[in-house]
């Protein structure tokens, strides 16, 4: 979830942040929502996680694509990417739900890095294609999702990814939306979270998610909470003779 915080004075540049188990029915611009039943008695907002936490303090943890400082009296536009909300709570940091109220609603916390054709470029360096062999494959980008054609007949893989490496420090789950058809009953298709080549990489390189042929759109989580710093998301088709689509239709972090 990306805040938009207007400088140079003005409501704009306030930040409000509240807790409770009942998201705020009349919310001023630029309200952060912690659904935590644990009183709320100070908070930060920042990428590190917090030195000489206190009983009750917030942690509104933001990405390492907003990890800067910044001049509130200039006149500029802040973004903070928002990730979650964490609550000290007897001696430990409690991952909390919430949401952010921007732009007159109320959005989830998370980061986009691909949203039903928005390729989130911010973040991603847009998205591209690659594959281990010279074989036949296309990428497609849709106006709703974009997906990788393998219309060879040789075993292999093809894959789509963000052009930048992702930072995934303070992110547990990456969530995608995908569709996944192959004409017989062999290939796969996997989701991945790689330090390697995401072109020439094996499908079940790094952390990973295997994706099982469907009929339809469906939704799958791949827990990288073990991981930090910098790595490539990556869509891939591994297949053995038969032609397959993947579709990739929203993925975020949270």
């Amino acid at each position: 979830m990306i805040l938009n915080m207007a400088g140079g004075g003005g409501a704009g540049g306030k930040i409000y942040v509240v807790g409770g188990t009942v998201q705020p029915a009349s919310p001023k611009e630029n309200t952060i929502w912690v659904n935590t039943s644990v009183t709320i008695t100070s908070w930060v907002m920042q990428y590190d996680q917090p030195a000489s936490p206190t009983q009750g303090m917030a942690w509104i943890v933001t990405s390492g694509y907003s990890n800067a400082a910044l001049n509130p009296f200039s006149k500029m536009t802040a973004y903070y990417y928002i990730i979650s909300a964490k609550v000290y709570n007897n001696g430990s940091w409690v991952r909390c739900g919430g949401s952010v109220y921007t732009n007159g609603t109320w959005h989830a916390m998370r980061i986009y890095f691909y949203d039903h054709g928005d390729e989130c470029s911010a973040v991603t360096g847009g998205w591209i294609s690659g594959s281990s062999t010279s074989v036949s494959y296309t990428f497609t980008k849709n106006a709703d999702n974009m997906y990788i054609h393998d219309g060879s007949a040789n075993y292999s893989s093809y894959s789509m990814y963000p052009t930048n490496l992702i930072d995934l420090t303070n992110i547990s789950t990456l969530h995608c939306q995908t569709k996944y058809d192959v004409v017989g009953n062999t290939g796969g298709c996997s989701i991945n979270a790689i330090n390697g080549n995401p072109a020439t990489s094996a499908y079940d390189t790094g952390t990973y998610y295997s994706i099982t042929m469907n009929d339809g759109i469906q939704n799958h989580a791949l827990d990288v909470s073990a991981l930090s710093g910098s790595y490539y998301i990556r869509l891939t088709i591994t297949r053995a003779y038969n032609e397959s689509d993947a579709y990739l239709y929203e993925l975020y972090g949270d």
